[in-house]
């Protein structure tokens, strides 16, 4: 028995898995090939040092359209521990800055970009983060970025679980036959 044991062991060390168990929407997904632990890898490191090697790792996204809207999505959760983040405390909030880079990720390679309404109210000290955040329709985005000073305003918690929730409808809808977005420049998905 333990000889079987120690020969499926050595089996196990050969082959590297990375399971995704994402609760909310009962997904469990086992990369099964190299390349697709590569794109686990590549997605779980998104905001982190990215300066330089973003669009490499939006290019590697991009070859794998499907399982890589399903990494992202499953990356996604509500950002509740800050409204703002400027440049210098980027570092202070790592796992913030990566959910903002998934979403990023999801705008380049789907061209969409879903708003959802809030129950917040707004307070006076809050103005600039509303005015970032706000679209013509009153609706809120995730996030928006001030382009002159680098910094993200993160939507109120209900807004941003809707905004993921819409993430998560749409690719169910869409799995197996996403499009890429055609338009890739800076302007159309990093704001």
């Amino acid at each position: 028995m333990f000889k079987k044991l120690d020969g499926k062991l050595e089996q196990m060390k050969k082959i590297t898995l990375v399971v995704l168990t994402v609760v909310a929407t009962d997904i469990l997904w086992v990369p099964s090939t190299p390349a697709q632990g590569q794109l686990t890898i590549t997605v779980q490191s998104l905001g982190i040092n990215d300066s330089s090697y973003v669009y490499n790792k939006l290019a590697m996204l991009r070859n794998e359209p499907d399982s890589s809207i399903q990494l992202l999505i499953a990356e996604l959760s509500p950002i509740n521990s800050v409204t703002r983040i400027s440049p210098e405390e980027y570092d202070r909030h790592l796992k913030e800055v990566h959910i903002i880079w998934c979403i990023r990720a999801l705008r380049y390679l789907t061209g969409l970009d879903f708003t959802a309404r809030t129950q917040h109210k707004f307070a006076k000290a809050e103005k600039e983060r509303s005015y970032f955040l706000r679209d013509k329709n009153g609706q809120v985005a995730f996030f928006a970025d001030r382009m002159s000073h680098d910094v993200l305003y993160i939507a109120p918690p209900d807004a941003q679980s809707q905004i993921i929730s819409k993430w998560k409808a749409w690719y169910r809808k869409h799995s197996g036959h996403v499009h890429l977005n055609k338009k890739t420049d800076f302007d159309n998905w990093y704001f």
